[in-house]
């Protein structure tokens, strides 16, 4: 059974079996969110108390207590950041945003590959009472415009290397203001360094935060991908996220090691909760990498001493077969967690057999959803190829796909998950909230799943369309939008079809137009001069008559899926 040992307990909480939630008149309304009865549903077997407070307030009275204590370490460089450093430059941030009159609510995006300096970048928008946004760093311009024009923010904070994309992607944008970690020698460019903030800035700085309502206004948005348009963005508020991060730190409890290494990205909600949230709570020496890179990676965990890792399972796979993992030392090594996307069985035993020393488990969410599971790491558990249990407070039911009914122990059905870490709904996207939050609370995952006797759940197919490469999310719609666009193409469609080393990769079917000699590797320049390396068509271009489309004209993926898996066997 999963042991969950501590309880928070703040003066002013929140329980969530009485929580009532209410939105904004941009979300759609939701009824009272409480513990139901029902029968076949699954539930945490903790019940926490939240402090209902800002992100800011929250995190910095947290980080305070470290003092001098190392909070992040540059994995490349070596270089320091203590948490009163962290804090300190969160409030030199905040008051240049507070002297500039950058109001509360008012968005930073942060445009950043995984570094320490994301940590103050994001606090400190929030000491000034600004909401954050994330921006893939691979992102080209077209796509990083995308997503300044549906979250308008007033501020991009970004890196010397990634400044042009940023430049051109913020032009006749909301963007008042860009702010470059790196000095920049640009001049009359209305980009300003961040090094000046810190040394100018007010590290006492504060502000009345109190007219922020953690329950219904935003911290965060965060884009996850959609399978019918464009990536939506997702609206986290103040109290979800901290919700979020404390069921995770719950399940952990004390038994947390040292040192961990950041080695995916954190501007998604599984890497930004692990290293910028719930380690440093704890007060773990969080080490970052840029991206993954073999051999730097193999070199952090021997030289740092590195005692848990937060992967994908392009990174697991690596480390099950690659030989050059034996010319490192691995025996500080004692806890992987693997998420992003699900872990085959075969290679879960694969991965124990050459390190029985670690404890491999896997967890299960969503952006939308926060964490939903995490496998427990003693000795009783023993369900493989489960992604675990539920966390505390939350809830889970599978329903039927054909008749709607709750199911119970080992029928397939879709995922439900419900909880307060979940968002509030989409931004200026009321019609796909109320398809993926219901009256009652309950949020559709769009995965195909089930559990067992000791309440332990399985996913084992996406009902969704995604395509997961190494980790990143790929909708095939905004492949297929873009395909259309082309002068020599009819019709598109995009499926991800199976790669060892990458999960999936994206493979399209055109419809050419009539009398077109266009050729594959024109569709496949096509797609790598806009978009960014992990959205290409590495699974090929095949070029059909027709598509096979539903009677209302739905594309049926897996027709195309089972056609090209039989013609492989």
């Amino acid at each position: 059974m999963l042991h969950l040992q501590r309880r928070f307990v703040t003066s002013r909480t929140t329980c969530i079996p009485s929580l009532k939630k209410t939105f904004t008149k941009t979300l759609s309304t939701r009824t009272e969110f409480t513990h139901r009865t029902e029968e076949n549903v699954i539930r945490g077997n903790k019940s926490l108390e939240y402090p209902v407070e800002d992100c800011f307030t929250f995190f910095s009275k947290r980080f305070e207590q470290f003092g001098e204590r190392v909070a992040m370490v540059d994995g490349v460089t070596g270089t320091e950041l203590t948490f009163s450093q962290l804090v300190q430059n969160s409030r030199k941030l905040g008051s240049y945003f507070h002297e500039k009159n950058f109001k509360l609510r008012d968005r930073v995006s942060i445009f950043l590959p995984t570094c320490t300096k994301y940590s103050y970048s994001m606090l400190g928008a929030f000491a000034n009472g600004m909401a954050v946004t994330t921006i893939h760093p691979a992102f080209t311009a077209h796509e990083m415009h995308n997503q300044i024009k549906t979250s308008t923010p007033k501020v991009v904070i970004t890196n010397a290397h990634l400044l042009d994309t940023a430049r051109q992607a913020s032009e006749n944008s909301s963007i008042e203001t860009m702010i470059c970690l790196d000095d920049t020698s640009i001049s009359d460019s209305g980009v300003v360094n961040m090094s000046d903030i810190l040394q100018n800035g007010d590290e006492n700085f504060s502000t009345d935060l109190s007219a922020i309502n953690p329950e219904k206004d935003i911290a965060f948005i965060l884009y996850s991908s959609g399978t019918t348009g464009l990536p939506k963005g997702v609206i986290i508020s103040h109290f979800s996220m901290i919700n979020c991060l404390l069921q995770v730190r719950e399940f952990f409890g004390e038994n947390m090691p040292d040192n961990v290494l950041a080695a995916i990205p954190v501007y998604h909600m599984y890497g930004m909760v692990l290293f910028l949230f719930v380690n440093p709570y704890h007060g773990n020496r969080v080490y970052t990498l840029p991206k993954f890179d073999p051999v730097q990676f193999l070199s952090s965990i021997q030289n740092y001493k590195i005692g848990r890792i937060c992967i994908a399972p392009p990174i697991l796979l690596f480390l099950t077969k690659s030989p050059l993992v034996d010319q490192y030392d691995m025996s500080s090594l004692k806890s992987i967690i693997v998420g992003a996307a699900p872990v085959d069985e075969q290679l879960s035993h694969a991965f124990n057999e050459r390190f029985p020393w670690i404890t491999l488990q896997q967890c299960y969410g969503m952006t939308e959803a926060g964490f939903a599971t995490l496998q427990a790491n003693d000795a009783s558990f023993n369900s493989a190829g489960s992604v675990g249990q539920i966390l505390a407070d939350g809830e889970c039911k599978i329903v039927s796909l054909t008749t709607g009914e709750f199911l119970g122990p080992y029928e397939q059905g879709e995922v439900y998950l419900r909880g307060a870490q979940q968002m509030l709904g989409y931004l200026n996207n009321e019609k796909a909230t109320t398809e993926t939050i219901l009256e009652d609370g309950w949020l559709r995952s769009g995965d195909l799943g089930y559990y067992d006797d000791e309440n332990n759940l399985f996913v084992i197919d996406r009902l969704k369309e995604l395509i997961k490469y190494k980790g990143f999310q790929v909708a095939p719609a905004e492949l297929e939008d873009l395909l259309i666009s082309h002068e020599n193409i009819v019709d598109s469609c995009v499926i991800g079809v199976p790669c060892e080393r990458a999960g999936e990769v994206p493979r399209a079917y055109i419809v050419k137009k009539p009398g077109s000699d266009l050729t594959e590797d024109e569709v496949k320049d096509f797609v790598g001069e806009r978009f960014s390396d992990h959205k290409h068509l590495r699974g090929g271009v095949q070029f059909v008559e027709q598509l096979p489309k539903s009677a209302s004209g739905k594309l049926l993926r897996r027709v195309l899926r089972d056609q090209y898996l039989e013609e492989r066997e």
